[in-house]
């Protein structure tokens, strides 16, 4: 029998001496199957296959290939049963949901099948700003967040956090705490009740079960109504410490300013705010610095209390996008706003 490994020279290509900045599976992958193949044309007795490298290494071969992208992760799964098992956990861990189907069957998943894999336990990141409408996700997202025990990041509009909010009950703890998103900046038609943001929380929350787990809250889009009420609140946040706000204008230090006093009834246990600038526009946009030291000299003057975020273009101002970015490096908005001003000369 012809041994599979014989191949012409020219159809072996050596792994490309290309530096790269950080470790790339895509390259250790490559030379690890360049170097298969040239021990196994040196030693004619036994073909050499990736199936030969102990389990422990290509399990975690495995993995890593599912945490370089979804689509990397989806066709491995779809490979054999054995990779889909493998990679369950790291795939479940970060989920975006953004179809009615999708938010279905995600459902079906966690809420429905038995749980001998204990498939809910596995899910700790959750997009769920979809196309089902918000009748769909109304019903759907409370049994979601329900039904998974280890969830600590939940992005959502506001109106599927406030029904959430409604039905979730006493029993839902988290020890962790939870990193809530909101994706709109839509609030209760003011013709039904002239509520801000935190009434209707606090309106819908009665058993106060969300608003005591708040760890982290961002708002991706400027929503006039934050302020309001937010003192008379502050009692039932109690592990509240990280605030983000996305800015409305291209008046920086008066963006500066009016975030200040929106979060300033957080200030005693705020341990990081920050002020997303999204897209800023470098002919208005003052120093960095200028606007770390605008943010202390109205309020916020504790070391690293007020952080400004630039997010520009490299996220294309997609918030899926942004978010996928984030939770596949651990990352989040305050810390890379701590690393965008550490980074910034005083």
């Amino acid at each position: 029998m012809d041994f599979p490994f014989d191949f012409d020279d020219d159809l072996i290509p050596p792994p490309s001496p290309k530096l790269v900045k950080e470790p790339c599976y895509y390259v250790f992958s490559h030379k690890l199957l360049y170097d298969q193949i040239i021990l196994a044309q040196a030693d004619k007795r036994k073909p050499l296959s990736l199936v030969d490298l102990p389990e422990d290494v290509l399990i975690d071969i495995f993995i890593r290939a599912a945490e370089t992208l979804p689509r990397t992760a989806r066709s491995l799964a779809l490979t054999c049963k054995y990779m889909a098992n493998v990679t369950r956990r790291t795939r479940l861990e970060s989920c975006l949901i953004r179809t009615w189907s999708e938010l279905l069957s995600f459902e079906r998943l966690v809420s429905e099948e038995p749980d001998e894999r204990n498939v809910a336990s596995m899910v700790k990141n959750i997009w769920l700003v979809t196309n089902a409408g918000q009748s769909s996700e109304n019903d759907a997202v409370p049994r979601i967040i329900r039904a998974c025990p280890n969830l600590v990041s939940i992005t959502a509009r506001f109106m599927t956090i406030l029904r959430a909010a409604a039905t979730l009950g006493e029993d839902f703890s988290r020890r962790e705490g939870i990193r809530l998103t909101m994706t709109d900046n839509h609030s209760p038609p003011s013709h039904n009740a002239p509520n801000g943001f935190w009434t209707s929380l606090v309106e819908a929350d009665s058993t106060m079960t969300l608003l005591h787990n708040i760890t982290h809250l961002y708002l991706s889009q400027y929503l006039h109504s934050f302020g309001r009420d937010l003192a008379k609140t502050v009692p039932n946040l109690p592990r509240l410490t990280h605030v983000a706000l996305t800015a409305r204008s291209r008046d920086y230090q008066a963006e500066v300013r009016n975030f200040v006093e929106l979060v300033l009834p957080l200030k005693p246990q705020l341990v990081a705010a920050v002020l997303v600038i999204v897209n800023p526009d470098p002919a208005c946009l003052p120093p960095l610095v200028e606007l770390l030291q605008a943010g202390a000299t109205h309020g916020l003057d504790r070391p690293g209390q007020m952080q400004v975020f630039l997010r520009k273009d490299e996220y294309n101002v997609k918030e899926a996008k942004f978010w996928r970015k984030c939770v596949s490096e651990g990352s989040d908005v305050w810390s890379l706003a701590h690393m965008q001003c550490q980074n910034t000369p005083a």
